[in-house]
């Protein structure tokens, strides 16, 4: 299983990617300035979002991606995970 994980270097860090490999997952980390890149990425079961250090804007547009290529998706930080994206709204970065 192939898990995308949107953040940067403080986000996803080097624990995140070794509790990932010891349970067998594919972990690939997607810098926020490079979210784009989802859209063409091949073999991604799910996706998470880090909220720390990812912008709202940011976290909008992995969601459409990840909606329109209809891979589950999560925040990683929200108090609402995984439940955060399931609504029309509030975004993830806005209290609940």
């Amino acid at each position: 299983m192939c898990i995308a994980v949107v953040g940067n270097e403080q986000t996803v860090g080097w624990d995140w990617m070794t509790a990932a490999a010891r349970a067998g997952f594919d972990m690939r980390m997607v810098h926020p300035a490079l979210v784009t890149t989802l859209e063409d990425m091949e073999g991604v079961d799910a996706l998470v979002i880090g909220c720390e250090g990812v912008s709202g804007e940011v976290q909008e547009r992995a969601m459409e991606i990840a909606s329109a290529r209809g891979i589950p998706s999560m925040c990683a930080n929200c108090p609402a995970a995984p439940f955060c994206h399931g609504m029309s709204k509030p975004l993830a970065t806005e209290k609940i």
